[in-house]
C-alpha cells in the first residue's frame, strides 16, 4: 500500500503518514539537490534484503510522484520475499502507477493498483539472491510511457517489471521520494498485534539518477499503528545507506 503525502513540520517537506490501520512500520524521505529542468526521468533504487523469512508479507518499496495535474500522482517499484519454491528462492517485484488513466498492453501489467485508479505489474525471479543488492529502475521510454526494471548488481542479470503509460506529460519530482517498509497483512487486520510482526531488515542505498545528482536521505521515522511497538531500528552506513529493522523472532 502506498503512503499518503502530507507535510511534515518535522521534517519540513512533504513526507508521508500511514493512516491508521496501515501495514506501513517505517518511512524515510529522500531528494536529489539538482535534476535535469522540469524534473528526473529515472532514477535508479538500490535495495538489498537482510534477515527476512522467506515468505510473503513484507514488503520494501520506494515511492516518487510525479509532477503532473492529477487528483493522484504516485507511483512505486519494490521487492517482496516469497515462500521458496522447488528448494529456489524466490523474488517478487512490484512496479504501480496510481495516476488515472494509465494504461498498459505488458503482459506482466493489470489495469488497477490497491483497489483504486492506475496499473500494477508484477514480476517474480526464481534463483534470486537474497544477500546481492538489487537495482530497481524507473526510467522515462518516450512518448509518456514508464518503464520498471530490475538488475541484480553482482550477475548483473536483468528483468522487466513492467511498463505503464501516464496520460500526459510528467517528470519525477526531484523531493518527493519516500521508500516503505511494510508489512501488509497489517493492513486487513484493524488495530494489528505489534508483537507478531516477524523479524526483518532492510538496506536502502542512495538512489542515482542520469538525469539528477547529490541525492541524499533524511532520518527515517515510525509510522502506524504498531509506532514504539514494533522493535525498530535503523542506522546510517559510511555510503550514505540506511539499515531497516523492525520485528521479532
Amino acid at each position: 500500500m502506498k503512503p499518503v503525502a502530507v507535510y511534515s513540520t518535522v521534517l519540513g517537506c512533504l513526507a508521508t503518514e500511514a493512516a491508521a490501520g496501515f501495514g506501513h512500520i517505517i518511512n524515510q524521505v529522500s531528494s536529489f539537490a539538482h535534476s535535469n529542468t522540469g524534473g528526473l526521468s529515472d532514477i535508479t533504487f538500490p535495495i538489498q534484503l537482510g534477515q527476512v523469512k522467506h515468505t510473503s508479507g513484507f514488503y520494501f518499496a520506494q515511492t516518487w510522484y510525479f509532477n503532473i495535474k492529477a487528483s493522484e500522482t504516485a507511483a512505486y517499484i519494490g521487492l517482496q520475499p516469497r515462500p521458496d519454491s522447488n528448494g529456489q528462492t524466490v523474488l517478487h517485484a512490484a512496479f504501480s502507477s496510481f495516476v488515472a488513466g494509465t494504461k498498459t498492453t505488458h503482459p506482466n501489467c493489470y489495469s488497477g493498483a490497491d483497489s483504486g485508479a492506475g496499473v500494477s505489474c508484477a514480476v517474480e525471479i526464481p534463483q534470486a539472491s537474497y544477500d546481492h543488492v538489487w537495482d530497481l529502475t524507473v526510467a522515462s521510454v518516450g512518448n509518456n510511457t514508464w518503464r520498471g526494471t530490475m538488475t541484480d548488481s553482482v550477475t548483473k542479470a536483468a528483468y522487466e517489471i513492467g511498463v505503464w503509460t501516464i496520460p500526459s506529460p510528467a517528470l519525477i519530482t526531484k523531493n518527493q521520494i519516500i521508500n516503505f517498509f511494510e508489512y501488509y497483512p497489517f493492513n486487513a487486520v484493524g488495530v494489528p498485534d505489534c508483537k507478531t510482526l516477524p523479524k526483518a531488515d532492510v538496506t536502502f542505498y542512495l538512489p542515482t539518477s542520469k538525469t539528477g545528482s547529490h541525492a541524499s536521505y533524511r532520518t527515517p521515522y515510525e509510522v502506524g499503528d504498531c509506532q514504539k511497538k514494533a522493535n525498530v531500528a535503523w542506522k546510517q552506513l559510511a555510503s550514505g545507506a540506511w539499515s531497516q529493522s523492525a520485528g521479532f523472532w
